[in-house]
């Protein structure tokens, strides 16, 4: 019986974590996304470097005080998904139309303003 329980218990910490997990790598998506829009990165001409964005990854005392940040890995994967580019010069912007219409900066057609 105590064995059960105890398996129990674990597989409610590991399903939590997996769902807290999910959750902070959503939120840490939409601030990325709100992120390029709120610099206008939204073609090669309005292109931020990542620094300018606000998303370098943590350094090691940081990772080491504080929570997970999941938005460098975030960029890295709409890069691989081709919603983020990034010019020669390493700078990036979003490809809205690559992008979930759910989360996009503007209307198509429309210029946000």
């Amino acid at each position: 019986m105590a064995a059960l329980v105890l398996f129990l218990i674990v597989m409610l910490m590991v399903t939590a974590a997996s769902l807290v997990s999910k959750w902070m790598a959503r939120r840490a998506t939409v601030k990325v996304i709100d992120r390029f829009c709120q610099y206008n990165a939204l073609d090669a001409r309005g292109a931020r470097t990542q620094e300018e964005l606000g998303l370098n990854p943590p350094s090691l005392v940081e990772r080491l005080t504080k929570m997970r940040d999941y938005k460098p890995d975030v960029v890295q994967l709409l890069k691989i998904l081709k919603v983020v580019r990034t010019r020669t010069d390493g700078k990036m912007y979003l490809v809205e139309k690559n992008l979930y219409p759910g989360f996009r900066c503007r209307d198509d057609g429309q210029e946000s303003g």
